[in-house]
């Protein structure tokens, strides 16, 4: 899956089928992507980008998956959430099917079956 056009390095791709849950039942699928030094918080390393394929409940938030996530991968959880507050951190940034999510409201959106969410590390300097 490439952003903004690019193209698609190498990419470890894992579903969420391995991980016992499956689509159905009413569940949909969504794929996040996991881009640059992120990947370490799911134990993967090396070039390209960590690609998950997730089953949510319809509705899903943004901030949902991302709680998921993290309580699935608590490395992840201590690079995406802030633990004094439990909102999402400033080191990452989050793309919804190639735009940036940039408000906290957004972050609200109910995802939908084939969206893709994808986790970087935040820009930042000058």
């Amino acid at each position: 899956m490439a952003i903004s056009g690019e193209a698609t390095q190498t990419s470890d791709e894992v579903s969420s089928k391995q991980f016992g849950t499956d689509v159905g039942s009413g569940m949909i699928e969504v794929t996040v992507e996991i881009v640059s030094w992120l990947k370490d918080a799911f134990d993967k390393k090396g070039p390209g980008r960590l690609i998950l394929h997730e089953a949510i409940a319809p509705g899903t938030s943004i901030m949902d998956l991302i709680q998921l996530m993290a309580d699935k991968y608590p490395k992840f959880a201590k690079e995406a959430l802030d633990d004094r507050k439990q909102e999402l951190s400033g080191s990452i940034a989050v793309i919804l099917n190639g735009s940036f999510v940039s408000s906290l409201a957004e972050l609200n959106t109910g995802l939908k079956e084939g969206d893709i969410v994808t986790f970087l590390p935040a820009f930042s300097g000058g």
